[in-house]
């Protein structure tokens, strides 16, 4: 259903370039028609967008990707990228301030990252635009005047990805402004701020 290569590469890569100390886990989200590979931090801001694309390699986590590299499951060659790429294209990687996310679209190469990624894409520009702190009290917001809402209906409302939101409803669990009663699909969300 994709290539196993290129997977392997872009959750290797977001495990070691995710901003642990800032936020939740990376995460692997999947669709119908793809799986989004997301990590939280953006590109390196010693690093352009051009040189992330081609492979220049700056591990955010650099002791985590020692771990990786002693146990044969990074190198530092910078082809991690580039095999994303050279299956998907670039376009598979969709940039925001805060996120990056590897569309890959299932049974299908780079013609087919175009229609997989294009909900991806629009809710990445939207996103890109807001401040963190913002989202996260819309979400407080949204919440209190809705405790049912899903991860789905606030990633519509405010535009973000599901995997966004996750991030986002995690931070503020850990944080002790919301908790989740009950289970995922019949309970709600407390508002405890």
């Amino acid at each position: 259903m994709f290539d196993e290569d290129a997977f392997d590469q872009a959750w290797v890569n977001a495990c070691v370039h995710n901003k642990w100390s800032e936020s939740d886990h990376p995460g692997i989200y999947v669709y119908s028609n793809r799986m989004e590979i997301e990590s939280y931090g953006g590109i390196p801001k010693d690093l352009t967008k051009e040189q992330f694309l081609r492979g220049k390699s700056s591990p955010v986590n650099k002791r985590l990707f020692s771990i990786f590299s002693q146990c044969g499951m990074a190198e530092e060659s910078g082809h991690g990228v580039p095999s994303v790429v050279r299956v998907y294209g670039e376009q598979a990687y969709v940039f925001s301030d805060h996120f990056i996310d590897v569309v890959i679209p299932f049974a299908g190469g780079e013609e087919d990252v175009a229609a997989a990624r294009k909900t991806t894409r629009k809710t990445a520009r939207k996103s890109a635009k807001q401040n963190p702190d913002e989202i996260r009290a819309n979400i407080v917001e949204f919440l209190r005047a809705n405790p049912r809402l899903s991860r789905l209906d606030l990633s519509t409302a405010l535009g973000l990805t599901e995997g966004n939101v996750h991030h986002y409803l995690d931070s503020l669990k850990r944080e002790g402004a919301i908790e989740r009663v009950g289970s995922d699909k019949g309970g709600y969300w407390k508002v405890l701020i």
